[in-house]
């Protein structure tokens, strides 16, 4: 029987979605919110790789990201961290245009 070579690393693991989605969700209705969505988790992700690290997962109305795998940095901990306050600068930004069309605000909520 074959062994496997395994390799244990640290990372670090970003979550972001949208504060209140289903609230948005339902005074946009469906098209116009899988629009925003879609959109949004477009920014998250630049966010992501601006800073090299990668999504993991999507799911609707937000996302999971890993620094330090598949691709490792002495700073992975704090490219999360830049990450999170880009997809919230980001997020501020297309916020206001949003805001403007449609009177809703949308807000990330980040964890690292």
């Amino acid at each position: 029987m074959a062994g496997t070579d395994g390799e244990r690393r640290v990372v670090a693991v970003l979550m972001a979605d949208i504060a209140g989605s289903t609230a948005i969700g339902e005074a946009l209705g469906p098209e116009r919110s899988k629009y925003l969505f879609d959109e949004v988790m477009r920014l998250m992700a630049a966010e992501v790789e601006r800073y090299g690290g990668t999504v993991a997962q999507l799911a609707g109305d937000g996302l999971l990201a890993l620094f330090g795998a598949p691709v490792a940095h002495e700073d992975d901990s704090e490219r999360a961290v830049r990450a999170g306050l880009g997809i919230q600068r980001a997020l501020e930004r297309y916020g206001a245009d949003v805001r403007e069309a449609y009177d809703i605000q949308i807000q990330a909520r980040v964890a690292v």
